[in-house]
């Protein structure tokens, strides 16, 4: 009985990372066919995407081309401008946790958290149509 104990506790890590590195795989395949699919439909010329968690890089890997051109193709050590983007991938998952622990009503005007905003044209406003 021990044995097949100290068998099992021996062979479940191993157990869970072939089930971790069948999900990475089904995760590529997924995203292989959905980064493709903008690719052809010229949605963008090319991506990359990395999966980091703690200190271990999970998943890492580049699709099609930097330009529509196809002359310089993506690379791993690209660098980007994430320009505007911040602004929804920064703001939104902050806005989305207040608003889940009920610290936020997003149907409330705006100067309800944001006092000066009573004295201008932005009183009415909400959350809900500045995000919308």
């Amino acid at each position: 009985m021990c044995k097949w104990i100290a068998m099992l506790c021996f062979l479940m890590p191993f157990t869970l990372l072939l089930k971790a590195q069948e999900s990475l795989i089904s995760l590529e395949s997924k995203l292989d066919k959905v980064i493709l699919e903008g690719i052809d439909s010229s949605a963008y010329p090319g991506a990359q995407i990395l999966i980091r968690y703690k200190d271990s890089i999970h998943f890492h890997k580049t699709w099609g081309f930097q330009t529509y051109d196809n002359i310089e193709p993506v690379k791993s050590n690209d660098i980007y401008d994430m320009a505007s983007v911040t602004k929804v991938s920064t703001g939104l998952p902050v806005l989305m946790k207040l608003y889940g622990e009920g610290l936020i009503d997003i149907d409330k005007p705006l100067h309800s958290y944001i006092p000066n905003l009573k004295r201008s044209n932005k009183k009415d406003i909400t959350l809900r149509k500045v995000l919308a």
